[in-house]
């Protein structure tokens, strides 16, 4: 754990200094320093994006994917599977595609959604997002027998995509904001080992006991 924190705290100052090279240099000199400046403050990040909006990010995304031989996928609302580039990577590429989804059903002691999100309205308002987006991966789920879903009960630390080259990682605000950084970590890294044994924690939930599992596949 203590690793982890460190990680973070270095990828943050990281980021901080990154942003203030990226303002004085040119666009292609500022991503080169900034690249340089993330291998100096923390070895386990290979790249920092501002957020999911950042185009060099999206581009970045893409190119992983595209030659990705798997793809894993842990989320909160799951609104960004109805956005390029994942949807068109869901919908096309003939790959395993694993994706964790909250289990909305409010029928457990503690529900992790209220305890979350502070205001009762933003509750329903997840929920139905998040079921928009079950409902849309079961319907790839029958078209596909390589695309799986399965729903945990428990508070979301973030957005994950792993595949077998690297790992993107978005920490959640309060409020599952997706306007935080995305930190990008090589295969073999400490951080991208941390994300693969977080997503498998929960799609196998045998390892802990707070999360409930239902797997829906054909």
């Amino acid at each position: 754990m203590n690793e982890f924190i460190s990680s973070i705290v270095a990828s943050l100052l990281a980021t901080i200094i990154a942003a203030i090279f990226a303002f004085f240099f040119r666009k292609k000199l500022g991503s080169l320093v900034k690249r340089w400046l993330i291998s100096v403050f923390d070895m386990g990040t290979y790249n920092i994006f501002s957020n999911d909006t950042d185009d060099e990010y999206l581009n970045d995304l893409k190119e992983e994917l595209i030659k990705a031989k798997f793809i894993h996928m842990f989320a909160g609302r799951g609104r960004f599977l109805f956005e390029e580039p994942y949807r068109t990577i869901l919908e096309k590429q003939n790959i395993e595609i694993k994706i964790l989804l909250p289990d909305v059903k409010n029928d457990y002691d503690i529900d992790w959604i209220e305890t979350a999100l502070d205001k009762i309205a933003p509750h329903e308002s997840f929920r139905k997002q998040v079921s928009a987006s079950v409902e849309y991966i079961l319907s790839l789920c029958k078209k596909s027998s390589k695309i799986m879903l399965r729903e945990y009960h428990a508070l979301a630390v973030g957005r994950i995509t792993i595949t077998d080259y690297v790992a993107y990682f978005q920490p959640y605000t309060k409020d599952f904001s997706d306007k935080s950084p995305i930190y990008k970590y090589k295969s073999g890294s400490f951080m991208y080992m941390w994300a693969v044994r977080y997503f498998d924690s929960y799609w196998e939930p045998k390892h802990i006991d707070v999360v409930g599992v239902s797997e829906n596949n054909t």
